[in-house]
């Protein structure tokens, strides 16, 4: 039966010697006419393409809905001019985010129980507010000092939450920065979850509590804006 040698044909004249010497030394690199000719093999090559292309335009798609449904940058955003606020700053996720922030040249105001790590002490485009955030004074006393530091900001970090019993853009505005936002039409919310927001841990149900709250919230707080805008 004849064979198809796949380095004679395909491989560049330069190496073709080469590639047929050690394509004698694998037989399972010749290619049978009839596997060629296989209805099942063009089939299953056709599937693999239709699964690639679906797979390319899913990532399109989702990109594009990760860009807020537009096919470029947004306009406006100067990140050197722009202030964020994080909560939960001073450590874990919400430490590294803020030091993404800080090297993209965003103003960041952390609020936080703790102390900042020595590391972002010495940046000088973060600053710590002290806050807790289960007070409402403490809340407005932060949001104060942020706005006559920074200004009004523009990047909301949630990496710590807290609820009440009313519709989040029923807050008062003394302790939130929503209303601006709204009337500039333009912010970004970023709220940390986790997987642990669907499936829950036994040995860790008061972590897991807590993230599926925030997902719950970014959700609640999406569909209020969108309602709002």
């Amino acid at each position: 039966m004849a064979q198809y040698s796949l380095p004679s044909n395909f491989a560049p004249g330069s190496v073709r010697h080469l590639l047929q010497t050690l394509a004698g030394r694998f037989p399972w690199l010749h290619v049978s006419p009839t596997l060629v000719d296989s209805p099942q093999l063009v089939w299953i090559l056709k599937a693999l393409v239709l699964f690639g292309v679906i797979d390319r335009l899913n990532k399109v798609a989702s990109s594009i809905a990760a860009n807020n449904f537009r096919l470029t940058a947004a306009t406006g955003w100067d990140w050197p001019s722009e202030v964020a606020v994080a909560t939960g700053g001073s450590g874990g996720i919400g430490r590294h985010i803020c030091e993404q922030l800080a090297a993209a040249g965003v103003r960041v105001a952390v609020l936080d129980v703790q102390e900042l790590p020595k590391a972002l002490e010495s940046n000088p485009r973060i600053r710590h507010y002290s806050c807790d955030i289960t007070s409402e004074d403490s809340i407005a006393a932060a949001a104060a000092g942020i706005r006559k530091n920074f200004g009004h900001p523009s990047i909301l970090v949630n990496n710590a939450g807290y609820t009440r019993p009313a519709p989040i853009l029923q807050t008062p505005p003394s302790v939130e920065f929503l209303p601006h936002m709204i009337k500039q039409n333009k912010g970004h919310v970023m709220t940390v979850a986790s997987t642990v927001s669907f499936v829950t841990l036994p040995s860790s149900a008061d972590y897991c509590s807590t993230k599926a709250a925030a997902l719950s919230f970014h959700e609640a707080l999406k569909t209020a804006l969108v309602e709002d805008i």
